[in-house]
Order: structure tokens, then sequence, then C-alpha cells
């Protein structure tokens, strides 16, 4: 949703707002990416990634990201 000013609060703009998007980061051990006007969160997976038969740790294979807004 556009607005023209992004100063509203939380409860009119229908963004998710910093406290609940770090609240889903602490619940998956993630870290919050933006919080505003969408929450995404990060994790990285703690698997046994291979690539063309190779081990990878890559950050570029292993995340997992999470998002929602209001």
């Amino acid at each position: 949703m556009e607005h023209e000013d992004r100063k509203m609060p939380e409860k009119f703009c229908g963004c998710v707002g910093p406290i609940k998007c770090q609240e889903l980061a602490d619940i998956i051990g993630g870290e919050v990416i933006t919080a505003a006007p969408v929450c995404v969160v990060q994790r990285l997976r703690d698997i046994k990634a291979t690539i063309l038969g190779r081990t990878t740790r890559s950050p570029l294979a292993l995340p997992f990201a999470l998002s929602f807004e209001g």
C-alpha cells in the first residue's frame, strides 16, 4: 500500500514494524533484513548442500527467507 506520508503509525499504514519483525527473527533464529513496509527475515540452513556433486557452504545456497506484511 503506497502512502505519501511514510511516518504514519503502523495501525494506519498496514506496515509490520520492527518489533513484530524482530519477534519473527527471534522465533526462527534468523536476522531481520528489512522491517517496513514488509518484514523480511533470513536464516542460514544447517544442511549438507551440494552443487554439481560438490559440497557447498555458500551463503547463496544455504539461506531461506520468510516475509510478511500487515
